[in-house]
C-alpha cells in the first residue's frame, strides 16, 4: 500500500519537498536554513537564516552552515513571507514532518509573523513503515534503496534523497 501511496503522491501537481536546518533539536531552536525542492530535485528555494534567539549558533557539524554565513543572513521574520508563499497551497513532504511543522510554527509565533499549517505528509513514518521499523533515519532509508548520502548531508542533499 505504501508503494501505491508514494506513486500517487508523486503525481500531485503541487508536490514539494521541504527541509529545514535548526540551531538544535530543542523546542526553542531557530530555523537557520529552509530548502524547498520540486519532485524532480530542482531547488525552488534555499535560504540561510540568521538565528535571533540563539545568535551565532549554526550547528555547523550537522548543517555545514558556517557561523559567518548565518550572521550575514536575513533573520526569520524577513524571509518568512517568501517562504510562506512557497509553501501555501502545496502538498509538503518532509522527513520528520512533526519537527519541521513545530519549528515553523514556533519560529512564526516567536517572531510575531502570521502562522499557517502546511498540508502534507511525513516521509520518516512512511519509510520506517515500509521497511518494517518503528523509526528510521533518512540516511538508513537511503542506504536500503542503494542511495548513499554523505555522513553529514547538506539540506539540498537531504531534500533530493527524499
Amino acid at each position: 500500500m505504501l508503494k501505491e501511496w508514494a506513486q500517487a503522491v508523486l503525481k500531485l501537481p503541487n508536490l514539494i519537498f521541504l527541509v529545514i536546518d535548526t540551531t538544535s533539536v530543542n523546542r526553542d531552536s531557530d530555523i537557520i536554513r529552509a530548502t524547498v525542492l520540486d519532485p524532480d530535485g530542482k531547488v525552488l528555494y534555499d535560504k540561510i537564516i540568521r538565528p535571533v534567539r540563539q545568535p551565532g549558533v549554526s550547528n555547523f557539524d550537522y548543517t555545514g552552515i558556517s557561523r559567518t554565513a548565518v550572521l550575514h543572513a536575513a533573520p526569520f521574520m524577513e524571509i518568512w513571507p517568501e517562504l510562506m508563499a512557497m509553501l501555501v497551497g502545496k502538498y509538503v513532504l518532509s522527513y520528520g514532518r512533526d519537527f519541521v511543522i513545530e519549528r515553523l510554527m514556533d519560529n512564526a509565533r516567536a517572531f510575531n509573523v502570521p502562522t499557517f499549517y502546511p498540508i502534507g505528509d511525513c516521509m520518516h513514518y512512511a519509510a520506517a513503515q515500509y521497511f518494517g521499523f518503528r523509526s528510521m533515519k533518512l540516511i538508513e532509508a537511503c542506504q536500503r534503496i542503494g542511495h548513499r548520502l554523505p555522513e553529514h548531508p547538506l539540506a539540498v542533499e537531504r531534500a533530493q534523497a527524499q
